[in-house]
């Protein structure tokens, strides 16, 4: 997890903060039965987050976020139509304390997501996710993440 400042083109600045990253290990169950000799890992589906902000002089405003999802080349199939579950676990004081992405987005890309403004305390404000990526014909994963508390 990271904190980074930049400079926005407007000469504002513009911070964010990164979440860990969960993935989800996949694996194929050969003939042979469940043994160490008949499963093969195939790869992971993973998700991670970065959520953008603006400090005041008690309080921070959460604009935005945008969440990444990958998965292991050679995969059989990718993620597609992502959605996520958004919240302020804690530090949250006014605006959007949760909210539920729309079911759109696709792999290797930073997808951006607005569920609106929302202030929280600073040095208190944590948010996670339960990220959702859409596998064909099995039940979708859910990953975990989180920032760490900023």
């Amino acid at each position: 997890m990271g904190l980074l400042v930049t400079a926005s083109a407007s000469g504002a600045p513009a911070s964010y903060v990164d979440s860990g990253q969960d993935c989800f290990a996949e694996y194929y169950v050969s003939d042979v039965g469940c043994d160490s000799a008949g499963v093969t890992l195939l790869g992971h589906r993973c998700a991670k987050a970065r959520v953008y902000y603006t400090n005041s002089t008690a309080y921070r405003t959460v604009s935005s976020y945008k969440i990444y999802y990958s998965v292991t080349p050679g995969m059989k199939y990718g993620v597609a139509n992502n959605e996520n579950y958004y919240k302020f676990t804690t530090g949250w004081r006014t605006g959007a304390d949760n909210w539920r992405s729309p079911d759109n987005g696709a792999v290797g890309q930073w997808i951006s997501r607005s569920p609106g403004k929302s202030t929280s305390y600073i040095g208190q404000t944590k948010i996670s996710w339960e990220a959702v990526p859409d596998v064909p014909s099995q039940s979708d994963p859910k990953l975990h993440i989180s920032t760490a508390t900023w």
